[in-house]
């Protein structure tokens, strides 16, 4: 599973990378082929005016703990890739 992380979540990022996920910056979201992205949710306009959706699970991290994500991510179904 490969999940893109906002910048500032270290503790989130070592918690997904010490259960084998891949993790990528935030950027390189569109271009990985993310299974979910992760925002720190203190930024309401995080993508401007650009009208950009991404077709997979986003968790805003603010006021969750590192498991609460985790939690969250194992218990969304998994898409499959064509």
């Amino acid at each position: 599973m490969r999940i893109a992380v906002e910048e500032g979540l270290s503790q989130v990022r070592r918690a997904l990378e010490d259960r084998g996920w891949q993790v990528v910056p935030l950027e390189e979201a569109w271009e990985a082929a993310v299974d979910a992205v992760i925002l720190t949710g203190q930024d309401d306009d995080l993508f401007g005016d650009e009208a950009i959706e991404l077709d997979v699970p986003v968790i805003a991290a603010q006021g969750l703990t590192a498991e609460e994500i985790l939690r969250r991510l194992e218990s969304e179904p998994r898409q499959e890739r064509s």
